[in-house]
């Protein structure tokens, strides 16, 4: 997909340092296994995800963020324009969901780290 993007990336080194970030350390767990379906034809289904993180110096078992994701794919990269918006309406039916449910002004996990 990005024929140039080899050329333009820092080549990797293996003795640099990961950088930790505020001191946080986070213990993500993920919950996969669920899918729908998002076309009837050609079929198109997507794959979802519950992501939590804990914070390692925290209560072991309260989440400090948890993020719901989903995603479909074809191999061809072919997607047709219902299906992206049937993607969409999904995921703008998620965020109409009560606040009991989804908090849509609640940080993504980058920017829980990084506030």
């Amino acid at each position: 997909m990005y024929p140039d993007l080899k050329n333009r990336l820092k080549p990797y080194r293996k003795s640099e340092a990961i950088e930790v970030v505020k001191d946080f350390a986070a213990r993500e767990v993920v919950i996969t296994g669920a899918d729908f379906q998002i076309r009837k034809s050609p079929k198109v289904e997507a794959e979802c995800a519950l992501i939590a993180w804990y914070d390692e110096a925290g209560e072991k078992d309260r989440s400090v963020v948890v993020e719901f994701s989903f995603k479909y794919e074809n191999e061809r990269e072919g997607y047709s324009g219902k299906a992206a918006q049937r993607a969409y309406d999904v995921f703008s039916k998620l965020k109409d969901m009560s606040a009991a449910w989804v908090d849509s002004d609640g940080p993504t996990k980058t920017a829980y780290v990084y506030s």
